[in-house]
C-alpha cells in the first residue's frame, strides 16, 4: 500500500533524523512507528509506566535549535508588521510544532508529578521550570 501525506518540514526532519539514528530507511521507520501505534491502540495495551529518568529525559523540550532560532526571527518579523505570506506560513508551522512539543512535555510532567506524588507546581519548581514558553 502506498500513502502520501504532507508533513511540516520540521516533523519530516525529525523523522529522518530518527530513522538515520536507528539505521533504517525512512519508509521502514515510519511504517514501524505506525504499526506499533496502531497495534497498541487496537489491542488496548497501555504503555508501561516510564521510569523517572525516562520522564526527566522526555520533559526536555525537543525542538531543534535551528527551528527555535527561526521561530524567534519570524516572531520578530511578525511583530514588526513586515511579515510576508511565506514567512507567515512558516511561523504558523513552527508555532504548531512548539505547541505539540509543549503538550507532550506537559504529559511527562504530569506523569512524573504523579510518580513522585507531588503537585505539578512543586515539580515544576523543583525542576526549575518557570513556564512553558520558548
Amino acid at each position: 500500500m502506498s500513502l502520501t501525506i504532507q508533513l511540516p518540514l520540521t516533523t519530516e526532519h525529525h523523522l529522518r533524523e530518527n530513522a538515520t539514528r536507528e539505521g533504517m530507511p525512512l519508509e521502514s521507520y515510519i511504517s514501524q512507528l505506525l504499526t506499533a501505534t496502531s497495534f497498541s491502540t487496537t489491542t488496548g495495551n497501555k504503555k508501561k509506566s516510564a521510569t523517572e529518568n525516562e520522564l526527566l529525559h522526555h520533559i526536555q523540550l525537543d525542538i531543534q535549535q535551528d527551528d527555535l532560532r527561526e521561530y524567534h526571527r519570524l516572531k520578530a518579523v511578525f511583530t514588526s508588521g513586515t511579515i510576508n505570506e511565506q514567512e507567515r506560513a512558516s511561523l504558523i508551522q513552527l508555532n504548531d510544532l512548539m505547541e505539540i512539543a509543549h503538550a507532550k512535555r506537559m504529559e511527562y510532567v504530569f506523569q512524573l508529578a504523579k510518580l513522585r506524588k507531588v503537585s505539578i507546581e512543586k515539580l515544576m519548581t523543583d525542576l526549575g521550570i518557570k513556564h512553558f514558553s520558548v
